[in-house]
Formats: C-alpha cells, structure tokens, sequence
C-alpha cells in the first residue's frame, strides 16, 4: 500500500514539475517578445 501512494506522489509530483517547466518556458517567451516589441518601439 505504502508503495503505490510513494509511485502515486512521485509520478504526481513528476507531472507537476514537468507543467511548471512548460509554463515557465512559455511565460519566458512572452516576457522575451514583449522585450524585443518594446525595445523596437524605443529605437
């Protein structure tokens, strides 16, 4: 029992870092073009 609530909580916390992964990859990429638009607006 305790085995399958570890492998439960480890693939849990796997997939939750893996989304956090992917969030802040995308939040880099908008934070990034809204950067080079502001940058080309400026010069």
């Amino acid at each position: 029992m305790t085995t399958n609530v570890q492998i439960i909580a480890m693939s849990t916390t796997g997939y939750a870092y893996a989304v956090g992964l992917v969030v802040v990859k995308k939040a880099g990429e908008i934070l990034i073009n809204k950067l080079k638009q502001t940058t080309l607006a400026v010069a």
